[in-house]
């Protein structure tokens, strides 16, 4: 049994693949078996990454115009977080290193910012500056939820 279902694994080609054909195909294909608007949690996380590999490998395939609107929105949203998770992190590497992972580490490492949706920012800190870090967390507001 696969995790990835089959028109995930049609995304991800759209996604990922460097031959524009290819890449123009697997899009072709998934998006006469679903419309947009119908598509399931798990592939509509993905629309984005496809957007962000078509439109720099295939500039002039006409991809939906929702499609770029939703690409447009997740840029816009992940800035929005990067603004207001942006100052606590670096007041918390005041008090010892800070690897800030995933999603925000994508968007800033390789400024992919319309590729991936975020719903938080990750990050890691050392055990040694755990406590420092959890003050710092409390001083911008931040109040824990799970215990």
């Amino acid at each position: 049994m696969s995790l990835v279902s089959e028109r995930e694994h049609l995304l991800l080609r759209a996604a990922l693949c460097s031959d524009p054909q290819a890449a123009i195909s697997s899009w072709k294909s998934w998006s006469s078996q679903i419309e947009l608007e119908n598509a399931p949690y798990p592939e509509l996380r993905l629309l984005t990454a496809v957007y962000a590999n078509l439109t720099e490998i295939a500039p002039d395939f006409g991809l939906p115009a929702k499609l770029r609107g939703k690409a447009r929105a997740t840029f816009f949203k992940n800035h929005l977080l990067a603004r207001e998770a942006l100052p606590t992190i670096e007041a918390m590497n005041a008090h010892g290193p800070v690897l800030i992972s995933k999603g925000l580490g994508m968007c800033i490492r390789f400024n992919a910012w319309s590729s991936r949706i975020m719903g938080d920012a990750d990050i890691h800190v050392p055990l040694t500056s755990f406590e420092s870090s959890v003050r710092v967390l409390r001083d911008h507001g931040w109040n824990p939820q799970y215990g």
